[in-house]
């Protein structure tokens, strides 16, 4: 029976819509999930419970995601959440197991069995429990195919390689410093920094799309006249000023420390996101909160002007206004303390750019730590915590109390 073939929107309520038709109500059943990805945001976990449970009589819900997924996510954030879900349920009635494999486990499949074995559904496709593949109103184009064949049922939950699970609180120590989700978990509890070349002043330029009318007109100076770039098919220009707005150094002394990679030099989480520093990087964005605002009552009319010229000669999309941009990005920034950190102290910080499936990357990312840690034989704090962290086969280490 179809379940949903190529859609992208309604997913999970379409699964429960179509396991409703297929198991007998009356009965209580134990729910389980398989999935590689698990979307980050709790509201979309949590309202897939609240439905699922409207509809059905659930004694038990297992979630089986893969190991890394959930150090991506962050072993303490998910924790919590499975506590939170309890404290509304009853205690164990909701799990996750990570599925440390060797490689991805890339299944995604969604099971009902009763408690009495004697009905039961299963649905395999092409979903995971991301954003975009299952929650999203519009996201992955995705298919699920529903079976009640009970044979199968039980063939899939079968199938789900029970000796490679671990409870989350069994991630942090690892066999082997050769496992990919050991080389994984120590490379992400660590930032990459190299020196940011961009400007505060930048990031702030307001930018338009240019209509096709637009793009023709590239060569006839209409926007260099007015101050702006022009760049294929957008244009932009900077209207505010951040000269007042002092830089940290702070950060950039880091690199000293830092172990060196072809990303850049790898630190220690702990070293950059710590309460101190936190703490100037919160009055740093206020400070830039106030410069941006004083300066958009300034120059609001000027920028009204220049976006309504270049609309009036149909050269520019009218799709926002330059000032709604601008404060767009402000708001942003708020929730983003990588962001904010790259504009106070001039130096790009990012997590590891991979994604699960290129092992290949992550592995030589390693490495490079490994080696330098090896190699190098002037020992200075971030070097001493790696070689800890690897000794003792535990990634957090490197942001330990030494």
């Amino acid at each position: 029976m179809k379940v949903f073939f190529n859609e992208p929107d309604s997913k999970a309520s379409k699964l429960i819509d179509s396991l409703v038709t297929v198991v007998d109500l009356h009965q209580t059943y134990h729910f389980s999930a398989v999935s590689c990805f698990l979307s980050d945001d709790d509201s979309d976990l949590l309202s897939f419970i609240y439905d699922l449970t409207h509809r059905f009589h659930i004694s038990k819900f297992s979630l089986f995601i893969d190991s890394r997924q959930i150090l991506k996510i962050g072993i303490q954030p998910l924790v919590e959440l499975s506590a939170e879900i309890c404290r509304e349920h009853g205690e164990s009635w909701f799990e996750i197991w990570a599925v440390d494999t060797p490689t991805l486990i890339h299944s995604k499949g969604f099971v009902l069995l009763s408690e009495d074995d004697a009905s039961g559904a299963l649905v395999v496709g092409s979903s995971n429990l991301s954003k975009h593949g299952f929650f999203d109103q519009v996201g992955n184009y995705e298919s699920g195919l529903l079976t009640s064949d009970l044979s199968l049922v039980k063939d899939y939950l079968a199938s789900i390689p029970r000796n490679y699970l671990k409870r989350l609180d069994e991630l942090d120590v690892f066999e082997s410093v050769d496992s990919f989700t050991f080389q994984y978990a120590l490379v992400r509890d660590g930032l990459f920094m190299r020196p940011w070349h961009g400007t505060i002043k930048q990031f702030f330029s307001v930018s338009y799309r240019l209509t096709e009318f637009g793009r023709q007109c590239i060569n006839r100076g209409d926007f260099e006249a007015l101050g702006f770039v022009v760049d294929v098919d957008r244009i932009s220009r900077s209207y505010l000023s951040f000269a007042n707005i002092p830089s940290s150094r702070e950060i950039f002394e880091l690199l000293n420390d830092g172990i060196e990679t072809h990303l850049g030099h790898w630190i220690p989480k702990s070293f950059i996101l710590n309460q101190e520093n936190k703490k100037k990087v919160e009055q740093f964005y206020c400070d830039l909160s106030q410069c941006v605002e004083q300066q958009l009552i300034q120059h609001q009319e000027d920028m009204n002007h220049d976006f309504e010229a270049l609309v009036e000669k149909g050269l520019v999309v009218a799709d926002q206004l330059p000032f709604e941009q601008i404060q767009e990005k402000l708001q942003q920034l708020q929730d983003d303390d990588l962001k904010i950190e790259q504009l106070h102290s001039r130096m790009s910080i990012f997590i590891v750019p991979y994604n699960l499936t290129q092992t290949r990357e992550i592995r030589g990312l390693f490495e490079e730590i490994r080696g330098a840690h090896l190699l190098n034989g002037k020992r200075n704090d971030v070097m001493s915590r790696v070689s800890v962290a690897i000794r003792e086969r535990k990634p957090s280490l490197v942001n330990g109390d030494f």
